[in-house]
């Protein structure tokens, strides 16, 4: 299969993280496109390692039959998932063609960047006899929802010398995104009638003082250094209007910039709601949701530099450039490997109601990456 007719092939496996609450979820569909893959490259000489995160969500690591454990290792790593498909207005797993562009789920994030991997590997492996390094492709499950795959592989200690990770990134080279902090707050009361509140404890009056300090104090400190954003994003409290409540819960986002110390934000935060709480923290309860780390490239990437004369090689906009989003290569570049994130299609596509990707990007794609790999041939021959 070419390029498109492989993209075509991964979009029409449903796989939907099964966290979400999509009514067309695939309980076992990261596992199923990890098989095909399997199935694909297993006839050229690969060989595929599971690993399983969750039942039935396994990463995969896919090596040639000659990998040398010697050599220098490159990475090319995609997710294996996709966002739900409720919303959509087109057939999510049709994978059509239509004016020069390939629709379906996962078109632009990132089944397309995936196959160009996947064909570029295969495009190496049949070429070059003489490797003085390996190259490996890692599928991560998880990456829409908890990025526990990749963070899975990362703390695995594998020996690799560069992480590529697949993103729609317009075929530009992105060196740094934010990072990911999510906490929730719950204010416990006392029910009691609404006719004799005296008896009772408003959890909403508690929660209004937390709302206060949140505003007032945590989110201007948090929001000093440029770049960062926190938002209260949910408040929940109460049952019935002659109930004095028992409970409210409070859910804030926060995106960060690199160089954040979000141990440090916590922990000034929870010292603040002990105090509120006049030290008995049964009042007050904090609980952290998810903490995923910032991506910045090093600054001395040789990674980078390869991708870059790959890209002015074929004319293709080269300047790298920081995104506001999250993805796998937070926990890659936090375990110090040399990590950026690259991909064919627009980020202003991923998770559309009509998501597609240009043809014409999968087939540059391809290009960029199967110089990138001759690059690296020269790079390690060295």
């Amino acid at each position: 299969m070419n390029v498109v007719e492989l993209t075509q092939s991964l979009i029409k496996i449903n796989s939907i993280n099964p966290k979400s609450s999509s009514l067309t979820i695939a309980a076992d569909g990261e596992k199923n496109i990890a098989e095909f893959i399997e199935s694909y490259l297993k006839p050229h000489g690969f060989e595929t390692e599971f690993l399983y995160v969750e039942k039935d969500r396994p990463n995969i690591i896919i090596r040639h039959k000659s990998f040398d454990e010697k050599l220098p290792t490159v990475a090319l790593e995609a997710h294996l998932d996709t966002v739900d498909v409720d919303s959509m207005t087109i057939e999510p797993f049709e994978g059509f063609i239509k004016q020069g562009k390939l629709w379906g789920r996962g078109a632009c994030d990132v089944k397309g960047t995936m196959a160009a991997m996947l064909t570029s590997l295969l495009n190496w492996y049949k070429s070059e006899t003489n490797n003085v390094f390996n190259v490996i492709f890692i599928g991560t499950m998880g990456e829409e929802a908890g990025t526990l795959g990749s963070m899975k592989i990362a703390h695995s200690n594998l020996p690799l010398n560069m992480v590529l990770v697949g993103e729609p990134t317009s075929l530009r080279p992105v060196i740094g995104h934010k990072g990911l902090w999510r906490f929730a707050l719950e204010a416990i009361g006392k029910a009691c009638h609404s006719s004799r509140p005296e008896q009772g404890i408003n959890a909403i009056d508690i929660m209004m003082d937390i709302y206060n300090l949140l505003k007032s104090q945590t989110i201007p400190d948090f929001e000093k250094k440029h770049g960062n954003t926190m938002n209260i994003t949910n408040i929940q409290g109460g049952s019935t209007i002659n109930i004095i409540p028992d409970l409210c819960r409070l859910q804030v986002d926060s995106r960060y910039v690199p160089d954040t110390d979000i141990v440090a934000h916590r922990e000034k935060l929870v010292h603040s709601l002990e105090f509120m709480s006049g030290g008995i923290k049964r009042n007050i309860q904090f609980q952290e949701l998810e903490n995923h780390p910032a991506f910045h490239a090093r600054k001395e990437s040789h990674l980078l530099n390869l991708l870059e004369n790959s890209l002015f090689v074929l004319m293709v906009d080269a300047k790298p450039k920081f995104e506001t989003w999250y993805s796998d290569a937070g926990h890659f570049s936090s375990a110090n490997y040399d990590t950026i994130v690259w991909g064919a299609g627009s980020i202003t596509q991923a998770h559309t109601a009509d998501e597609f990707i240009a043809v014409d990007q999968l087939d540059r794609a391809v290009l960029v990456l199967d110089e990138f790999l001759k690059n690296c041939h020269r790079f390690y021959s060295k």
